[in-house]
C-alpha cells in the first residue's frame, strides 16, 4: 500500500530536521500550530508552544540540552484520517557535556488540516500517545 501523503510529508519534515534544513517544516506547518510537549522535557520548557516562534523556541531550548540531535524513526504511519504517529528515538551531545545522549522511544501525533501540520503533540510512550486519541 502506498504511504499517505501526510505520513510521507511527516518522513520528509524529519529528514530535513536531521539534514538541518530547519526551513522546511515551516513551510508545511500552519501559522497558528500547536506544539504540545507532555514527554519528560528539561526543566525550565513550556509544555505548550504556539506558532511558527513557539516551535522554534522548542527547537532552541531543545539545542541549548542537546546539540546535533538526530531522529531514528521507528515507526511512522496513519493512526487518524489526519493524525500520523511517529515513534523514534532521539540523539545528540549533551551541550554542557559533551557526552553522547540518547533517549528512548518517544511517540508523536501530528495532525493535518488542509495539508498542513496544525498541531504536534509529544509523549514518552507509544501507549499514552494512543490513549491521548480516546
Amino acid at each position: 500500500m502506498a504511504e499517505s501523503e501526510n505520513v510521507a510529508l511527516v518522513r520528509a519534515i524529519i529528514e530535513s530536521f536531521g539534514a538541518g534544513d530547519l526551513e522546511f517544516p515551516f513551510a508545511h506547518y500552519d501559522p497558528d500550530i500547536v506544539w504540545e510537549n507532555f514527554s519528560p522535557s528539561p526543566a525550565g520548557m513550556d509544555e505548550v508552544y504556539e506558532g511558527h516562534e513557539g516551535v522554534r523556541r522548542f527547537w532552541a531550548e531543545w539545542a541549548e540540552v542537546i546539540s546535533g540531535v538526530t531522529l531514528d524513526v521507528d515507526e511512522c504511519r496513519t493512526v487518524r484520517h489526519n493524525i500520523v504517529l511517529v515513534v523514534a528515538r532521539a540523539s545528540g551531545t549533551g551541550a554542557g557535556s559533551g557526552a553522547s545522549v540518547a533517549s528512548r522511544s518517544f511517540a508523536q501525533l501530528a495532525e493535518f488540516r488542509d495539508g498542513q501540520v496544525v498541531r504536534v503533540r509529544l509523549f514518552g510512550d507509544v501507549k499514552r500517545a494512543l490513549a491521548a486519541l480516546d
